[in-house]
């Protein structure tokens, strides 16, 4: 009896979970518009001819553009149903949680995990995104659930192909067979099955692998793009932040880990979970950090976000240094509940471009021959998706950009041609921008450089007189003679 009530009550607890990640996946997704990247990967995947030779290019986050060009025949392109994509990955990714934490530890473990990823303000954020991370969570998950069961399994090929598949998915994907290797090492299973695993899959990743290591640890390019900060301890900080949810949680997460770390190492005890899931933590963060003060700074959050359940797996261990369940159920409810206050908080905040807005306002209010000159380059592809989709679905991004020009409605000047009097648009026949009349200019997030460059240049020329902003750093200027 008391069994079957045990049973009940872990059903019932699930189905909380899995009803709460749905909530939580899915409020206010489509409330704002598609930003430059998503409107980069649903440009991808409509493409016909050129789709394959585009993969081949992208090999690293493959698989997410395989299934998200089947989706998008399913179910058309919109916010709500692409997005809707990312949000069940990031159910599933939450579900997995449990299993991976009742396989490596307990039920409880699972429970605890599955809890705290279901009201992650990280995890939220990115299933409500038309990429690939939701999707690189969710194998990231399965990958260590596979290798957990290999001990228990004649057959690597779960995951073998499990494994394969994660490191089509992001660049950084390579760094968690990495971390699986060094526990194998430490743990003194680096036999011969384990290595020919290993071959196998990298014979299967090969190309991937090559690539990722190319573009993670910018071999070939020292220079770091002006988005991507320097990593310094106040970028370090608000990485730490992002990563529990805001100030409070991530307090109450050192604070749990300090005491469990104090206490095991008093006692000098860890288990093989303990190191397993310690090196899923902290090995990519150091892996990226010595990466970004060497190469090329690659130190983004979004980046590491494969690192979120092994913070939730070692915030439910540490949890056990509370003998009283009560205690227990008592802090893992306040983080839930502050947590869910970080959400709230997000749900209401905009931080994405407006090019839903802003292309609404430009059909009704500006006058249908205004040529606009639209700043940067890159972000007519978000803008012509809302604004002239027979452009967007063009075949490449130069194609869409020609289009706009020839329609006369968009001309942005070529990334590396700013700013004087040989500064040419993107157009078939290399136009100069002093050759061409524009009446607006409409300027949004990119190089703070070249847009004062290009500023200082058009008011050397021009009276610019604003009329219109359309968010934080989205801002629409008449032209006057």
């Amino acid at each position: 009896m008391k069994i079957k009530r045990s049973k009940t009550l872990l059903n019932i607890s699930l189905l909380f979970i899995i009803i709460l990640a749905l909530l939580t996946q899915f409020i206010g997704i489509s409330k704002e518009s598609y930003w430059l990247d998503e409107s980069i990967s649903v440009h991808i995947s409509q493409r016909q001819e050129t789709f394959f030779p585009e993969l081949r290019q992208r090999m690293d986050h493959s698989t997410h553009l395989l299934i998200l060009k089947v989706w998008t025949k399913l179910f058309g392109i919109s916010e709500l149903s692409t997005r809707s994509l990312s949000a069940i990955l990031g159910v599933l990714a939450i579900i997995a949680m449990y299993y991976l934490g009742k396989q490596l530890f307990n039920k409880e473990h699972g429970l605890i995990a599955a809890s705290l990823m279901a009201v992650s303000s990280l995890t939220t954020y990115y299933s409500q995104e038309t990429r690939h991370y939701s999707l690189f969570l969710l194998m990231a998950i399965i990958s260590f659930y596979f290798y957990i069961k290999l001990k228990h399994k004649n057959s690597d090929r779960p995951y073998l192909i499990t494994t394969t598949i994660l490191i089509y998915t992001h660049p950084f994907a390579i760094i968690v067979p990495i971390i699986q290797n060094v526990n194998q090492l430490l743990n003194k299973k680096f036999n011969i099955e384990w290595f020919k695993t290993q071959i196998k899959i990298g014979v299967l990743a090969l190309p991937v692998i090559i690539l990722s290591i190319l573009r993670v640890f910018q071999i070939n390019n020292h220079t770091t793009p002006e988005w991507i900060p320097k990593l310094n301890l106040e970028q370090f900080t608000e990485f730490l932040i992002e990563l529990s949810g805001n100030k409070i949680i991530l307090t109450i997460f050192l604070s749990i880990i300090i005491i469990w770390l104090t206490k095991n190492l008093i006692k000098k005890e860890f288990s093989k979970q303990q190191i397993l899931i310690s090196l899923w933590l902290f090995g990519p963060i150091i892996i990226t950090a010595i990466t970004s003060i060497i190469f090329r700074s690659v130190f983004i959050t979004r980046y590491l976000i494969f690192i979120l359940p092994a913070l939730f797996l070692l915030i439910a261990n540490s949890l056990q240094i509370f003998s009283n369940k009560k205690v227990r159920i008592l802090i893992t409810s306040i983080i839930i509940v502050l947590s869910v206050i970080a959400l709230t908080n997000q749900y209401q905040t905009q931080d994405k471009d407006d090019f839903r807005g802003t292309s609404k306002y430009l059909k009704q209010e500006l006058n249908n021959t205004s040529t606009i000159l639209v700043h940067p380059y890159y972000q007519q592809i978000p803008l012509s998706l809302y604004f002239d989709k027979e452009c967007f679905l063009k075949e490449d991004f130069d194609e869409t950009r020609y289009c706009n020009e020839q329609k006369g409605k968009f001309i942005s000047i070529s990334n590396s041609s700013c700013c004087n009097e040989n500064t040419t648009i993107y157009s078939k026949d290399n136009k100069y921008l002093k050759d061409i009349e524009f009446e607006y200019l409409l300027t949004f997030k990119g190089s703070t450089r070249q847009r004062n460059e290009l500023l200082d240049y058009l008011n050397n020329i021009y009276e610019l007189e604003q009329i219109k902003n359309f968010g934080e750093d989205s801002f629409l200027f008449k032209i006057k003679s």
